[in-house]
């Protein structure tokens, strides 16, 4: 029998402490019914508990026996009518790639809490060297969210703080380090008639016979700070009444344009975003594409996560999504495009650069060739 292990989760005026089982090791039989959310069981790996390994060896209709993407997959589809042949995101960047599945996605600290059904993204647990950990929300109330999962605690579930800060949310981590559970970030169902969202390729966003209109912010002085208005699109800051919003540069470090964006013309000027910035249109846009560069680039491979979040005319949020880069070893001679598409036009939207190991201590980014239609 495992020793349980006590996890303290802290809120404002009180302190929840509840009981976890370590994640290895002998456990209930191989198949047992652990607990179940919405008719969807999740079952015991035997001894082959919180191990790569599986307690039967088999491969059942939805993966892997028993271990935790084979119960996501399976929620998804006997629950939510997600079919498995949907699933196409990368093991790699789960949260990064969801829209390949055609799921919404949200990166821990996002404007967007966890809801019921999400499917939750962790990090490799111990003993699992290199696989992501996915579980199922199965409520969120009071600041908790209750996690049901396979192939890690032996009581199928586990319990972790929401703390949401300045309209941000994030999951805090099991206190216990051999516990681990620490949330990368969360999946979710399109609702019907939602908008999908696509990367287009630079130079041409889609094939629709509209030319973009191209911002190049060489009509707005170097040195300008937002809010401002360039090739008539508004710049503010992301957050309200911020000290260092996004400012209009010819030159950072002494290095000027060509530096920066030396297979992208449009010199003299590019947008210095100090990490993220807010983008408002006249009308209805549906397609954004620019070239960005990072500065103080990530020291760790597939670490740098660019995330947007667009909105109606009314404020509110038509859709998120991220895409992770790898600028561990990079080089300025060639220059990065993002490219993104709505079926659902959009009238405004927030880019932000996070690391995904720090999401507090990111490096600068640059941008420049901002194109929409």
């Amino acid at each position: 029998m495992c020793n349980p292990k006590t996890i303290r989760h802290f809120l404002p005026g009180f302190v929840l402490v509840s009981a976890i089982q370590t994640l290895s090791g002998a456990g209930a039989p191989c198949g047992t019914s652990m607990a179940s959310y919405k008719g969807i069981a999740a079952y015991s790996n035997g001894d082959a508990q919180g191990t790569p390994q599986s307690c039967n060896q088999e491969e059942g209709k939805y993966g892997h026996q028993f271990d935790s993407l084979e119960f996501a997959t399976r929620f998804l589809a006997e629950a939510l009518s997600v079919p498995p042949e949907n699933w196409k995101s990368d093991p790699r960047d789960y949260v990064g790639t969801a829209s390949d599945s055609g799921l919404l996605s949200y990166r821990n600290g996002a404007g967007t809490p966890p809801e019921p059904d999400d499917v939750i993204v962790f990090e490799e647990l111990p003993g699992q060297p290199g696989l992501p950990h996915l579980g199922i929300a199965s409520r969120v109330s009071g600041g908790i969210l209750d996690v049901i999962e396979q192939n890690g605690a032996s009581e199928g579930t586990v319990s972790l703080t929401v703390v949401g800060t300045d309209g941000h949310y994030r999951v805090l981590s099991a206190a216990a380090e051999d516990t681990g559970y620490k949330v990368i970030g969360w999946l979710r169902k399109r609702p019907s008639g939602t908008v999908i969202v696509t990367s287009p390729k630079r130079g041409r966003l889609a094939d629709n016979g509209k030319i973009p209109t191209v911002v190049t912010f060489d009509d707005v002085a170097s040195g300008t700070g937002a809010p401002f208005t360039s090739g008539g699109v508004g710049f503010s800051s992301e957050v309200p009444m911020s000290t260092e919003g996004p400012q209009v540069s010819n030159q950072a470090i002494g290095q000027r344009h060509s530096f920066w964006f030396p297979s992208a013309g449009s010199s003299p000027n590019f947008l210095d975003t100090h990490l993220s910035f807010r983008a408002s249109f006249s009308a209805d846009v549906n397609e954004i594409g620019f070239d960005f560069t990072c500065f103080g680039c990530d020291t760790r491979k597939q670490n740098s996560s660019m995330e947007w979040v667009l909105y109606s005319a009314s404020g509110a949020i038509i859709a998120t999504g991220s895409r992770t880069y790898d600028f561990s070893n990079w080089h300025y001679r060639a220059t990065p495009f993002l490219g993104i598409g709505s079926t659902t036009p959009f009238r405004s939207m927030v880019i932000r650069r996070k690391s995904l190991s720090s999401p507090d201590a990111s490096g600068n980014w640059f941008l420049d060739n901002l194109a929409y239609r």
